[in-house]
């Protein structure tokens, strides 16, 4: 977590504390979170409803206090560099907004509102290069020896389904 920066922190954490499908986290829009206070100290967390398009796979799960502060930091930083996000008492608005982003500095040119459209962007841009940078997966780098073969860089360790077997549901 300490080399990740605030998109990432909340997409790791996202992934780790809820137990979601790597494949929802892109689908996820603001309306899809509500604000819940635990404690008297001001500690939150957020219901999520996972697939809310979806009438038949639709369901909630919780984050943690931690993923809901790193939720909370990520969105505050794109309200900072200009998107014009608000924060309510029960979550925050406008609520069609995703919740992960491609890129969100409004005053550079590479700022980009459509949200990361597939789960392939989420495990081969945030989850395997952490992984790698901290020799938890090795760096294979595949080789292509005809048009048809297959590149092999598989790994003992799943970049993204470990998540769901060690969350606590």
């Amino acid at each position: 977590m300490n080399i990740s920066d605030e998109r990432k922190k909340a997409v790791i954490l996202l992934l780790s504390s809820t137990a979601m499908r790597v494949g929802a986290v892109h689908q996820l829009r603001l309306k899809d979170l509500k604000k819940w206070g635990i404690n008297e100290q001001g500690d939150r967390i957020y219901q999520i409803q996972v697939y809310s398009p979806s009438s038949k796979f639709r369901y909630f799960t919780f984050c943690t206090a931690e993923c809901a502060a790193a939720i909370e930091n990520y969105l505050e930083l794109r309200q900072r560099f200009g998107e014009k996000l608000v924060k309510t008492d029960s979550g925050w608005e406008p609520t069609n907004a995703y919740l992960i982003i491609r890129a969100f500095n409004r005053r550079s040119e590479l700022y980009n509102p459509i949200p990361i459209t597939y789960r392939t962007t989420i495990v081969q841009n945030i989850i395997i290069p952490k992984l790698e940078s901290l020799n938890l997966r090795p760096y294979v780098k595949s080789l292509i020896c005809s048009k048809n073969a297959i590149p092999h860089n598989r790994s003992d360790l799943h970049p993204c389904h470990s998540f769901i077997i060690f969350a606590i549901t």
